[in-house]
C-alpha cells in the first residue's frame, strides 16, 4: 500500500472535528470567496508575527499568495506539481518545490506556509525540520490530512493549522474551515484572530 493510500485511508477513519478547534468558520458561497476567506485567516497568522515577513509558501495556491503580498509580506511560491512551476501570480513566479530546492529557500524566510499535500508526499517532516532549524514560524493548511490536522500542533511548534475537511473551498455548497493554535502562536495574536473570525458563519 503506498503512502498516499494509508494516509487517506487513516484520515477517513478518524472521527470529524476529534479535537475542538479554537474556532471554525462556515461558509457557503463562490469557490473565489471561500478561498479569499481561507486565505485572510493564514495570513492574519502570519501578519501578527510583524510587518514585512519573508514568506515561503510550500504549495502555490494563487489567493494565498495574493493576499500575503496584499499585506506587504515577501513571498516565495514554490510546488512539485510542474504545471505550476513558472506560473506567475503578479510579480510572483512559482518555482520547483523539490526537497533541495525548499531547504534552500527555508534559509531566507521567516515563515513557512505549507499544504497538507506534504502530509501525502512524505515531504512534511523535511519541511518540519527545515523550519525548525532556521527558526522559522510554520502555519499549515491542510484539505489533505485534514482530520489529522488537529494532532498536528501537538507534534510540531506551530504557529496554526487551518484544517479544511471535504466539500472543499472550489466545490458548490458549504465550506467549513477549522483553526487550530499550535504553541508557538502567542496568546495576543491568538485572540485577535478569535476575535475576529471566531464562530463566524456565512451561510
Amino acid at each position: 500500500v503506498s503512502q498516499e493510500v494509508a494516509l487517506a485511508a487513516l484520515d477517513s477513519c478518524l472521527p470529524d472535528a476529534m479535537f475542538s478547534p479554537a474556532f471554525e468558520v462556515t461558509m457557503t458561497g463562490s469557490s473565489y470567496a471561500k478561498g479569499a476567506l481561507r486565505a485572510e485567516i493564514i495570513a492574519d497568522c502570519v501578519s501578527g508575527l510583524g510587518a514585512g515577513q519573508k514568506v515561503l509558501l510550500i504549495g502555490a495556491v494563487h489567493s494565498i499568495v495574493h493576499e500575503l503580498h496584499a499585506r506587504g509580506h515577501s513571498v516565495v511560491a514554490c510546488d512539485m506539481d510542474k504545471a505550476l512551476v513558472g506560473v506567475r501570480y503578479g510579480d510572483i513566479e512559482v518555482v520547483v518545490g523539490d526537497h533541495d530546492t525548499f531547504c534552500r529557500l527555508v534559509d531566507d524566510s521567516s515563515v513557512v506556509v505549507a499544504t497538507g499535500m506534504t502530509l501525502v508526499n512524505g515531504t512534511i517532516h523535511a519541511v518540519v525540520r527545515a523550519a525548525l532549524n532556521k527558526g522559522c514560524a510554520l502555519v499549515l493548511y491542510c484539505q489533505s490530512g485534514a482530520h489529522l490536522a488537529p494532532l498536528l500542533p501537538t507534534s510540531w511548534p506551530l504557529l496554526a493549522c487551518i484544517a479544511e475537511p471535504y466539500p472543499n473551498y472550489f466545490m458548490a455548497g458549504r465550506s467549513v474551515f477549522r483553526v487550530y493554535f499550535g504553541r508557538a502562536i502567542d496568546n495576543q495574536r491568538a485572540d485577535a484572530v478569535l476575535r475576529k473570525f471566531g464562530g463566524a458563519s456565512n451561510e
